[in-house]
């Protein structure tokens, strides 16, 4: 699309209601105030959380993330980090969702590159941050996994960077995949 201006000119083609594909998200526009009052006032709790509906939806996608986030932490770390009583699984899940919320949001560099070193939203930032945090919380269960095979085995060599990005890596696309999914 190149231009976020053109909008206008597009609405006067297909119409004031268009679905665009931008940047892997389907985004729904609305280029009339007279049309987006009637969407709202019709329809306004399919864009809500407060109805029956949408709480169930809500349940499935947290019940299949809490699912595939065991299924991996279980089997890296012998570790459940869906448990609703730990904080790291609480403290991980929080983390792991404002990365995905982040990335999924509409970014102005995606549409003027020339912006991209500038950050104006600050995602870039913020994403760099809470990759930080996630890095943190992963060597945290890294030591505590080589804790407990030292016990066991004191042959251990490890290069502690490529398993902390691998596995940051797997719980992010998990992460991503299953919520996409629903």
């Amino acid at each position: 699309m190149g231009n976020l201006l053109e909008l206008a000119n597009l609405a006067k083609v297909h119409g004031s209601i268009m679905s665009l594909e931008l940047v892997q998200v389907t985004t729904v526009v609305v280029s009339s105030a007279t049309m987006a009052k009637a969407i709202l006032q019709n329809h306004d709790s399919s864009f809500c959380n407060q109805n029956c509906l949408a709480g169930t939806a809500i349940g499935l996608s947290r019940a299949a993330f809490d699912t595939s986030i065991n299924l991996l932490s279980n089997t890296i770390f012998s570790v459940d980090l869906a448990n609703p009583a730990s904080d790291t699984a609480r403290e991980f899940r929080d983390l792991v969702r404002s990365i995905l919320e982040d990335a999924a949001k509409p970014n102005l560099s995606h549409f003027f590159p020339v912006l991209k070193m500038l950050d104006l939203q600050g995602i870039r930032r913020r994403i760099k941050v809470h990759f930080g945090k996630l890095f943190q919380l992963v060597d945290r269960l890294i030591d505590q996994g080589l804790k407990q095979r030292q016990e066991h085995d004191n042959s251990v060599e490890i290069d502690r960077n490529n398993i902390k990005y691998l596995i940051a890596d797997l719980f992010v696309a998990e992460a991503d995949t299953t919520s996409g999914t629903l």
